[in-house]
Parts: structure tokens; C-alpha cells; sequence
């Protein structure tokens, strides 16, 4: 091997090295932080929807007007889970939120438009 060659050699290898701990350094240092508000970070405690409890869920219209379904239920949602071999048109269909309604009827929403759940207020209680 001539010098040259191996000094190319070298050179590649520290920049790599470099790069490598730069990466490193970089994705451990940022880490997941909660979100700030007013200024505060939020605690750090985790809620988990609670799915067997009924909501109130405000929905975004294509016409910039929302829609709210009160006193619903989250039951699940559209799709085999896997790729079809249909048409693109189906498969915008697939994955969409199955909400049982307070009267029985299921509606079944595009998650993306979901812009606020809230828990139903108790009956017998003020708002």
C-alpha cells in the first residue's frame, strides 16, 4: 500500500470516527422532553385514554366548521390492518376511528380530523 493511499486511509477513518460521535452525542443529549407552556414544562405524568369511558370528541370540517359528537364511544377502527390489493380509494377508508354514538349508530371519523377529546360530563353534575 503507498503512503498516500494509506494516509487517505487514515483520514477516512477519523472522519468517520468523528462523525460517528458527533451522531451519538447529538441523539442522546436531545432526549424527549415535554412539552412548554407558559413558559413550564408540563409534569411528567402519562394519562391513557381510557377507552371504555364515553366522550365528547370535536371533529374539523373540510369547510373549517367542526362537528361534535357528544356522549360517544371509541370502539375501534376501520381496516384489516394490512396492505389491500385494491384501489387507493379503499384504502383511504382503512384506519378510521369506529365511534359508537349515544343512540347505538356507529360514525366513523378520519383520525387526522379528531381535534379535541373530552371526557362526558357526568349526568346530574353542573357544568
Amino acid at each position: 500500500m503507498k503512503p498516500r493511499d494509506l494516509g487517505f486511509f487514515v483520514l477516512g477513518g477519523f472522519v468517520a470516527f468523528v462523525l460517528a460521535i458527533t451522531l451519538y452525542v447529538s441523539a442522546t443529549s436531545r432526549g424527549e422532553r415535554p412539552p412548554v407552556v407558559a413558559g413550564q414544562q408540563l409534569p411528567q405524568t402519562i394519562h391513557k385514554i381510557d377507552f371504555s369511558k364515553r366522550y365528547d370528541l370535536v371533529i374539523r370540517g373540510y369547510a373549517g366548521d367542526n362537528l361534535v359528537y357528544r356522549n360517544c364511544r371509541i370502539v375501534g377502527m376501520t381496516g384489516d390492518h394490512q396492505l389491500s390489493s385494491g384501489s387507493d380509494g379503499y384504502q383511504s377508508w382503512d384506519r378510521w376511528i369506529v365511534l359508537e354514538l349515544a343512540d347505538g349508530r356507529l360514525a366513523y371519523v378520519p383520525p387526522n380530523n379528531v381535534f379535541i377529546i373530552e371526557q362526558t360530563a357526568q349526568q346530574g353534575t353542573a357544568k
